[in-house]
């Protein structure tokens, strides 16, 4: 944005990005970071047609590709075309959150809470912070965003090993049950473990998760765990699969 950059990440992680972007300032370049956490907002619009929610906007809708960012008005929007719906962004200043949300509803569009938002990430195999924090990109299917040839950043050797060795060890994959499991970390009967991070429960239908499997299972149509339950093992998250913007 001109010679600025905005930043959004995860809503609780403002403060510690701003502290690590304020460390690797060098000390003969001027630069300021601003708090924004409470000014700019986002909104997150999952639908099948564009039409339905640009109906009056300031640009072509021709202008919407993944991955660029288009301006109407004081607004900011995205889009990301490669799941079962489509995923529009809107980032706006805070004053403009009820006015658009008012024009979604009339549109006969539905605020959904945290659940039935993590129901549909896992529908369309969308990871969200929960998949990535703390995680090794290569477990995740987020090889491919590390540049080997950027200098040293934390971790790096770590994934210069795994670079190494030509062998990833996990994989993130969206799996079903008919029991229910919570967010951890559960033994496989045949060895290895599952991490569970994202849990939905269905009282109709079978349960969904997101899950990081040792790299082995993935062949297999499902899982079994020490205490017997059985996940349904549907489909691989990978790099191409991931919301993410440049």
């Amino acid at each position: 944005m001109l010679d600025k950059i905005l930043i959004i990440n995860n809503y609780n992680k403002g403060d510690d990005v701003r502290r690590m972007l304020s460390k690797g300032i060098p000390w003969d370049e001027e630069v300021e970071i601003l708090n924004g956490d409470s000014s700019i907002r986002k909104i997150t619009v999952s639908s099948r047609d564009l039409s339905e929610v640009f109906t009056d906007a300031d640009f072509s809708l021709e202008d919407l590709n993944d991955y660029n960012w288009v301006e109407d008005g004081d607004n900011i929007i995205s889009t990301d075309k490669r799941y079962k719906t489509m995923i529009y962004e809107i980032l706006m200043p805070e004053i403009n959150v009820n006015k658009i949300k008012e024009k979604l509803q009339k549109k006969y569009f539905a605020e959904i809470d945290d659940k039935e938002w993590n129901k549909h990430r896992i529908d369309i195999g969308m990871i969200g912070y929960e998949e990535i924090n703390d995680r090794i990109p290569f477990n995740v299917g987020m090889g491919e965003l590390v540049k080997m040839d950027k200098g040293c950043y934390p971790g790096q050797e770590i994934h210069a090993r795994l670079e190494s060795r030509g062998k990833q060890k996990k994989a993130l994959v969206t799996l079903t049950s008919k029991k229910y499991i919570t967010e951890g970390e559960f033994k496989i009967a045949e060895g290895g473990k599952i991490i569970i991070t994202t849990a939905n429960k269905d009282e109709e239908k079978d349960s969904t998760f997101f899950g990081i499997i040792p790299i082995k299972y993935i062949k297999n149509s499902k899982i079994i765990l020490l205490n017997g339950i059985e996940l349904k093992i549907n489909k691989i998250i990978n790099f191409q699969l991931l919301n993410f913007h440049h």
